[in-house]
């Protein structure tokens, strides 16, 4: 008998069935969690990008009226800066 042969563990955790059981129930956790995890991560980045385009939707809809009325936007934020103001000091 060669005495590499009689080292080799590796040919005996593959004919072990409780053992291969157990890795291959590993492996299929393993896949679950990637699976779940690839579906959250997609949800997330929907998310993300529906608020990105949210909050650039804004600052146009924002732009387009401080142009259109330019005095009536500053003077708005010049009443709010001195409401703000006085509630501050109180």
């Amino acid at each position: 008998m060669d005495t590499m042969e009689s080292l080799d563990v590796r040919s005996t955790v593959r004919s072990d069935p409780k053992i291969q059981s157990a890795t291959d129930a590993a492996h299929e956790t393993t896949d679950k969690v990637a699976r779940a995890a690839t579906v959250q991560v997609d949800r997330l980045r929907g998310g993300a990008h529906d608020a990105v385009e949210g909050a650039a939707s804004l600052v146009e809809s924002a732009c387009a009226s401080i142009r259109s009325r330019p005095l009536a936007s500053v003077a708005g934020v010049l009443v709010v800066g001195y409401l703000l103001g006085r509630l501050i000091k109180h």
